[in-house]
């Protein structure tokens, strides 16, 4: 297998595994040469203290049989005694030491022929110095016998001659020893410090060796890393194309594959996002071009409300660009935004904002702009959010048009519709009372026939004078001419009088009706005219649209500064489809219209219309076949007072 096809970790640890052997080795070698010196050393030192230590007790005792030779000649000096006897023993004595002189010079033979034999002839040595001592003291005792001083002077001297001779050859062999110890010695210095120069020398080969070794397994990962490095650094420039072309099969080759691999991955990403981008630049170019060409206003804020985008048709209806210092809380201010009835419009109720904090599309059709040159535009504005997968909203996109002609048509439909329903009241009022007073038989008695037809037209007249009163409200609240005039009002009062007046009907269609207003509920400031309206129109709506022996509820409590009522039947309820509808002006559910033919659907529109301006809320929960559940609310500091021309019908 090749060297470059095993992996990264294979070459590391036999990498370390090289080295490791190197420093091992070194150490037994440096270890053994130890404990060579070591054998040596004690071995030596040993021999030489056991061969030092008998020399020193040779020539000890050699010395004391001199000293107690001369002791012994100074007494026989003294002495008479001349026995035979003594003689004899001294003869003895002297044969005695001439032996152990004998051995002594083949033992120092032997000592300077064998070296091999040092301590075993220095223990013999000190053995015959022992018998000269013994025989030396024998001859002491033999000293007061002595029978010729004469005799015992020759022995003397001859003795004395023979120990001289003998220490010059113990002194001979004792400096003999100590040469021998010394050159042994200086062997051994230098064997130690041979020993120590090739541990070194061997250790630095290792040393060398290992570092060699290192920098040869480090030279191809050094070098790969290095590449790999290089290219990282060039993708960092944008450079995509970059290559390693690495095929070893061990780690850094395997990485250096994976870098290929993702680097080709990004040039195919970049590749294919300039492609998108070139042509999510042209979609965005038409877009731009349909956007600032639409004959409508276009307009885009971000996420905190901040305005975008405004095109042309917007520019232009507005009379103002995209001001770059304008704030949030500034843009009906700087933009001149107001309400129908001249009021600046409150910033949280522009469609945008709704839009942006309910996350719902929203529209308003009560807005109207104030531009730089004095004229004022009628404007209808739907914003929509833009969410992305996760539900957030990333911009809010709002569709503004000019409907100051819409408004003026509908204006003057509005005051046509009060002229004429105004007109109308007088001969529909007259149509009524002719014909309740021919049912009467005021005109005289009517034929069966005619009495229906006199009733018909009563009822018919009813529903005229219905309509015409629905519409002379609407007139009124949409033209802002109609007065608020509160003042304390017991809502309990208020709802007991509307159910007062329904009971009628409640009876006539069997249905059970349900009050409950909380007790603790304080007067509120309110004009009772306007909220008795809410009320009637809610039960009637109620009434009519639920079977009969339904059950109708209505609950009034308060949640924290606002005050709630509830007014609940299981009724006929409204199709989902249609429930976006229902506070529209004529509209009717198509499931209600194929049961009651009766109504104008211009009642929810009332009521929104006051609740509204009440500054208060409406909404309602429906389903079709179960029921239907209409909630408003109120501010418990009431209403404010308005002064106007007319009054609700």
């Amino acid at each position: 297998m090749s060297p470059k096809n095993l992996s990264l970790q294979v070459k590391l640890l036999g990498g370390f595994l090289v080295i490791s052997s190197l420093v091992v080795i070194t150490s037994l070698i440096s270890v053994n040469a130890a404990n060579h010196i070591v054998g040596l050393f004690e071995n030596v030192v040993h021999g030489e203290f056991q061969r030092y230590n008998a020399l020193l007790a040779i020539k000890s005792e050699t010395n004391e049989i001199i000293n107690q030779t001369l002791i012994l000649a100074l007494q026989e000096s003294e002495s008479a005694v001349n026995t035979l006897s003594h003689d004899e023993q001294k003869n003895e004595i002297l044969a005695k030491v001439e032996e152990v002189e004998r051995n002594i010079d083949i033992y120092t033979r032997n000592i300077q022929e064998d070296p091999q034999e040092k301590v075993a002839t220095i223990t013999n040595l000190s053995v015959m110095t022992d018998i000269v001592i013994d025989n030396s003291f024998q001859l002491l005792s033999l000293q007061e016998q002595k029978a010729s001083s004469a005799a015992i002077l020759t022995m003397e001297g001859t003795l004395l001659e023979s120990q001289k001779d003998l220490r010059e050859e113990i002194d001979t062999v004792v400096q003999k020893e100590l040469t021998l110890i010394e050159a042994e010695d200086r062997a051994l210095e230098e064997t130690v410090g041979q020993t120590i120069m090739n541990v070194y020398i061997i250790s630095f080969m290792a040393i060398l060796i290992a570092i060699a070794a290192a920098f040869l397994f480090s030279i191809p990962i050094v070098s790969k890393i290095r590449k790999l490095g290089n290219a990282a650094a060039e993708v960092a420039k944008g450079n995509l194309g970059v290559r390693l072309n690495d095929h070893a099969h061990d780690e850094l080759g395997q990485l250096a594959t994976s870098f290929d691999q993702m680097t080709q991955t990004l040039q195919e990403v970049n590749e294919q996002k300039e492609k998108n981008a070139a042509a999510l630049n042209e979609q965005k170019k038409i877009l731009d071009t349909v956007v600032h060409n639409t004959p409508i206003g276009i307009s885009l804020n971000d996420p905190t409300g901040k305005l975008l985008l405004v095109n042309e048709a917007g520019i232009a209806l507005i009379g103002r660009g995209i001001d770059p210092n304008a704030r949030n809380e500034d843009i009906g201010q700087i933009y001149q935004i107001f309400k129908t009835d001249g009021s600046p419009y409150p910033m949280e109720e522009l469609a945008n904002v709704i839009a942006l904090r309910t996350g719902n599309p929203t529209t308003k059709d009560d807005v109207v702009v104030h531009r730089p040159d004095g004229t004022q535009i009628a404007m209808r504005a739907t914003s929509v959010p833009i969410k992305n997968q996760q539900g957030q909203i990333l911009s809010v996109l709002s569709v503004f048009e000019d409907v100051t002609k819409e408004h003026d048509v509908d204006r003057m439909k509005t005051e046509f519709i009060s002229l004429a329903s105004h007109q109308l009241r007088t001969p529909l009022s007259a149509i009524k009372w002719f014909s309740e007073m021919l049912v009467n038989g005021d005109a005289g008695e009517l034929t069966k026939e005619q009495k229906e037809f006199a009733q018909s037209i009563s009822a018919s007249s009813e529903r005229m004078i219905e309509l015409v009163n629905a519409l002379l409200n609407i007139s009124r609240i949409e033209s802002g001419r109609i007065v608020v005039d509160p003042h304390p009002t017991d809502l309990r009062e208020l709802v007991q009088g509307v159910v007062t007046d329904l009971q009628a009907k409640i009876k006539e269609r069997e249905q059970n009706l349900l009050i409950s207003v909380r007790e603790d509920m304080p007067k509120i400031n309110l004009d009772p005219h306007l909220i008795r309206q809410v009320f009637m129109n809610l039960l009637t709506n109620a009434i009519k649209y639920t079977p009969k022996s339904g059950e109708i509820q209505v609950f009034v409590s308060r949640k924290g500064d606002e005050v709630i009522a509830q007014v609940t039947d299981n009724g006929y309820g409204i199709p989902k489809a249609q429930q976006g509808k229902m506070f529209q002006k004529f509209f009717r559910a198509e499931n209600i219209v194929k049961i009651e033919t009766d109504g104008t659907g211009l009642g929810l529109y009332l009521i929104k219309a006051i609740i509204e301006s009440s500054k208060g809320k409406i909404w309602f929960e429906s389903e079709e076949g179960k029921g239907t559940t209409f909630w408003f609310s109120l501010p418990m500091f009431g209403m404010e007072a308005k002064k106007g021309e007319v009054t609700l019908s």
